[in-house]
């Protein structure tokens, strides 16, 4: 199911998501960019807990990775936290509000403000999204959000019918700074569990740190980041074309 975060990110940019064979991308017009970028960290947007929490620290690494591959300017993520933590975090608890108007605002104010030091112009905000899924035997794999992942069972698969577990895909939201939802994209990154059988019995269990590869993060941005990424560059040069007339 997907959470407030990503029903408010989805309200803003106005579009209707799209189903797993077609990458989970929805966008609305660019316009004109051409500033640097910042980013929000993704446990600010995100339900993982406990042993799962490994995954945030790989998502905001490789999305900046991805973003300064691509030649894009981005802010210190120091300078990030920084700012919230001297707004008593009242900024990072609007951002995180389900009202859309309420979110808007709040972007707005934490770009402005960061254009002081960074010359920011867009916020992007990843989410890690779970959802339960139903896998029929024999378990094999499944899709979802553009990916088609294996799901590994310790020992016999049984004879049970069904079986469900919880999957991740990265959400994706871009903001430019009046607070104007400009893209939404959406990954698959993989299942968050195992299953492990013992006597007759089937039991899920989180996987943990080192078994979702570094490829399947890197593949959920490639899926949810790269159609914008191609927009932002276009922007950029129409931009610089109509500074040289």
């Amino acid at each position: 199911m997907a959470s407030i975060f990503t029903l408010a990110l989805i309200t803003l940019v106005g579009c209707e998501s799209t189903d797993s064979s077609s990458n989970g991308q929805t966008s609305a017009p660019m316009g004109k960019q051409s500033g640097r970028v910042a980013i929000l960290p993704a446990k600010d947007m995100s339900y993982l807990m406990g042993e799962s929490a490994f995954i945030y620290p790989m998502v905001d690494a490789q999305l900046r990775s991805w973003l300064e591959q691509a030649a894009i300017p981005v802010a210190s993520a120091g300078n990030v936290q920084a700012l919230l933590a001297a707004n008593g975090h009242s900024l990072l608890r609007e951002i995180q509000s389900a009202k859309p108007q309420e979110m808007s605002q709040a972007i707005t104010d934490l770009i402005w403000k960061l254009r002081d030091s960074d010359d920011i112009d867009v916020l992007v905000i990843p989410q890690v999204m779970v959802r339960s899924v139903m896998l029929d035997r024999p378990y094999a794999e499944a899709s979802w959000d553009g990916v088609t992942r294996p799901f590994i069972i310790y020992g016999d698969a049984g004879s049970g019918e069904q079986l469900q577990v919880e999957t991740a895909s990265l959400a994706i939201g871009v903001y430019n700074r009046f607070g104007q939802a400009i893209y939404f994209g959406r990954g698959g990154i993989d299942f968050m569990e195992n299953a492990t059988r013992a006597g007759a019995g089937l039991y899920t269990s989180p996987r943990l740190a080192g078994q979702i590869d570094a490829t399947a993060i890197d593949e959920a941005i490639r899926l949810a980041l790269q159609p914008w990424l191609s927009e932002f560059h276009s922007s950029v040069r129409v931009a610089k074309n109509s500074e040289k007339r």
